[in-house]
């Protein structure tokens, strides 16, 4: 629904969003997630770098396709489901 808030919030927002209140989302975020949140946090630094690249191309340079598993991986790690 394109009337949520969080459809105008940034994935660097909603990183600062889920640090500011790590004691509301760990009780539910993947458990993956949960244990190491400071890799999570540099995974969305580097999910917003590959959607930047993509939606504001300044070079020539397409994504890789290692960029298009991760991308691929973050997908599956913050499936629904997984929220507990």
């Amino acid at each position: 629904d394109l009337a949520h808030p969080y459809s105008f919030t940034t994935l660097i927002q909603l990183k600062d969003i889920i640090c500011a209140n790590q004691n509301l989302f760990v009780p539910r975020l993947p458990a993956m997630v949960a244990k190491d949140l400071k890799s999570f946090y540099k995974q969305l630094n580097r999910l917003n770098g590959i959607r930047n690249q993509v939606m504001h191309p300044v070079r020539e340079e397409p994504p890789t396709e290692q960029d298009f598993e991760f991308v691929r991986e973050m997908h599956h790690t913050l499936a629904t489901p997984l929220w507990r």
